[in-house]
């Protein structure tokens, strides 16, 4: 008598079991989701955020391998992708044609101003790079792998400015760093995070730095000890206690690899449409009106073939080859990449005015531009190279894309220029000149200064920069001239109508003569 234990399950069984798996299996997924999500849980049963007000060893959200293959997918980034465009844009922007320029005010600005033009041409160490050469190194630096450290010595760099990027500051190896924190009086509570060596309050002692590339960490002879005061590690900071900068373009690392994903998709489509623009009927039994019925109707078979690389005459002859059974000479044609084979009766296709590339492909390279962009503070007209709105709209985003730059502007001007300026010319006092906003409309731009300084509402040092006083002095001694040598009817003695400025002359009336004779008695 056969039992419950051995008994052979029905189809109803198997069906109540495969129902009774299905629910365990959704409320698994159910409960994994809502794990994942906090947001979905119900308010009582929500978990209360962890806050940690104490120092952590583990400040970095990129360490050991995940910071090396955060470089690496940056500079993936940016060597396969629109971001490059938006970066050296930003770049151009922010330090345009002197960016970053000392004008020196102090009584030796004559000595500073000629040191400064001649150290400028060669200050690179590597290979004599220009001064703007290197402040839009260390920028780029920056925003594709979040830091890099800059240093400039009189005697160990003989004055020129020396950068390290973010994956040659590394940590020494432990036994290495314990050895050294002794012989050199470091406290038992100093520590390395990511090549840089912070006591137990955070106080950064100073860097670690290699000239090898993505090592977690290396030995103490293979890496050189930078003290803080000695050089600055130039970065955008998110946190108090982040030592490490982080690239900012992996936000959108995902949508760049999509996009181009899909616009590889398209490529191949593309391809595809121009090899294939012509599909014929493969010859059954040699039908004799296989080829003839594709050809019927077009007065010139050039229509067909154009662009393809087989010449009419060639389609003439596969027709006069169904036509006569000889199926050899059709198959020669059969691996022509420009003729696709298709059993008899199957409908014939033109594909030579395939719509590629796809129109949404466009919307999808802008919001890969638009996020790019914004993860660097770059508004869409300058991320997308182009305008698309009103001229209101396009300065609105100029206006807030400066206020990024400007941003950019004084990072490297109180951590580069600052710095180095410290080293090459101590005692020299400067302000810096950086680049204004790019200007859409220069004859609304200018009206608009006229009546700003007309009304008091700027100054000349505003528009003209540090050096505002030379320029007035030259443009009066310019105008001087112009009048001497008979001159004076070219703009700078008109006003904004064009007529003449005239000299103003006193005319004194009697009641002022009296009036002064009367003060003088």
């Amino acid at each position: 008598m056969a039992t419950s234990k051995n008994r052979k399950p029905t189809k109803a069984d198997l069906e109540k079991r495969n129902e009774a798996l299905g629910k365990i299996l959704t409320l698994v997924a159910s409960r994994s989701l809502v794990a994942r999500y906090d947001s979905l849980r119900r308010e009582p049963t929500r978990r209360i955020p962890e806050l940690r007000t104490d120092l952590s060893e583990t400040e970095q959200q990129f360490r050991a391998d995940r910071r090396i293959l955060a470089y690496l997918q940056a500079d993936d980034l940016y060597d396969n992708s629109s971001i490059a465009s938006t970066i050296d844009t930003a770049i151009r922007l922010t330090i345009g044609q002197r960016g970053g320029t000392p004008i020196f005010t102090g009584s030796d600005r004559e000595y500073a101003t000629e040191y400064f033009n001649r150290w400028k041409r060669t200050c690179g160490y590597c290979e004599n790079e220009s001064y703007y050469e290197m402040l839009s190194l260390i920028l780029r630096c920056v925003m594709l792998h979040g830091d890099c450290l800059v240093w400039c010595d009189d005697q160990l760099t003989d004055g020129k400015i020396r950068i390290f990027d973010a994956d040659q500051i590394c940590n020494v190896e432990m036994a290495d760093f314990n050895k050294w924190k002794v012989e050199n009086g470091l406290p038992d509570h100093a520590r390395q995070v990511e090549g840089v060596v912070v006591d137990g309050t955070g106080k950064v002692y100073g860097y670690f730095v290699t000239m090898l590339r993505n090592r977690y960490a290396v030995s103490i002879n293979d890496a050189m000890y930078l003290p803080a005061d000695t050089c600055r590690r130039v970065a955008f900071h998110k946190k108090h206690t982040q030592y490490r900068g982080e690239p900012m373009v992996l936000a959108n690392q995902q949508i760049t690899e999509d996009t181009k994903s899909l616009l590889r998709s398209e490529v191949g489509a593309a391809k595809l449409a121009s090899e294939l623009p012509l599909i014929v009927e493969r010859p059954e039994g040699f039908d004799a009106n296989a080829i003839s019925s594709l050809l019927e109707g077009y007065s010139d078979i050039g229509e067909l073939t154009n662009g393809t690389g087989i010449a009419p005459e060639d389609l003439m002859k596969l027709g006069e080859a169904s036509n006569a059974s000889e199926a050899s000479t059709f198959k020669a044609f059969q691996d022509k990449a420009s003729i696709a084979m298709v059993d008899a009766g199957t409908k014939v296709t033109n594909l030579t005015n395939a719509q590629r590339p796809s129109a949404p492909i466009q919307s999808w390279v802008d919001v890969l531009n638009d996020a790019n962009g914004k993860a660097i503070g770059v508004m869409s007209c300058l991320s997308r190279g182009r305008a698309d709105n009103s001229y209101s709209s396009g300065m609105i985003e100029i206006e807030i894309s400066w206020k990024s730059f400007e941003e950019s502007q004084k990072l490297l001007e109180r951590q580069v220029v600052d710095y180095v300026m410290s080293v090459i010319l101590p005692n020299s006092t400067y302000e810096v000149h950086w680049d204004k906003a790019v200007v859409i409309d220069p004859e609304k731009d200018e009206k608009v200064k006229d009546m700003q300084i007309k009304g008091g509402r700027t100054t000349f040092r505003e528009l003209l920069g540090a050096d505002w006083k030379e320029i007035l002095n030259e443009l009066a001694e310019e105008k001087k001239y112009l009048k001497e040598i008979g001159l004076d009817n070219i703009s700078l003695f008109q006003t904004g109508n064009g007529n003449e400025i005239q000299e103003v002359i006193e005319e004194h009336t009697d009641t002022d003569t009296n009036k002064e004779t009367e003060d003088n008695e």
